[in-house]
């Protein structure tokens, strides 16, 4: 269901973690994007009994993703095409382990779309407030 406030999108997609090529499990996440940070996408992977853990991706390493191999190092993507439906493979390292989620690569694609609404490609610097960010920073 779509959650939005202005400047913002938020969607819920169903994900699996692949745990082999034969096993996954199965567990919704949360694709939140946010004009005041144009370039990026959070994406919150929601597990049992309340641990959940946030990812920043690149908006544009998404929208890659959906049209083959991208990325490279902690997070990578590539489409997969599957017997019933076409999925994003998203691989997620962290230390010496990864991960592998796929996510629906339609509702991911709606998802962006929707982001694009709100901060069109190639507009992003213009939604940056750089003078609140230095002075975050600076008070800190």
């Amino acid at each position: 269901m779509p959650q939005n406030s202005p400047g913002t999108v938020t969607r819920w997609v169903d994900s699996r973690l692949l745990l082999s090529e034969t096993c996954d499990v199965s567990f919704p996440t949360q694709l939140h994007y946010d004009a005041m940070e144009p370039y990026a996408v959070t994406a919150t992977f929601l597990f049992g009994d309340g641990l959940e853990t946030d990812w920043v991706l690149a908006r544009e390493l998404l929208v890659d993703g959906l049209q083959g191999q991208t990325g490279h190092g902690d997070v990578m993507l590539r489409p997969l095409m599957g017997a019933e439906s076409t999925e994003v493979e998203l691989t997620l390292s962290v230390g010496g382990g990864y991960a592998r989620v796929t996510l629906p690569a339609g509702s991911l694609a709606a998802f962006l779309q929707a982001s694009h609404q709100i901060v069109p490609p190639g507009t992003e610097s213009r939604h940056l407030d750089l003078d609140t960010t230095i002075g975050h920073l600076l008070s800190a």
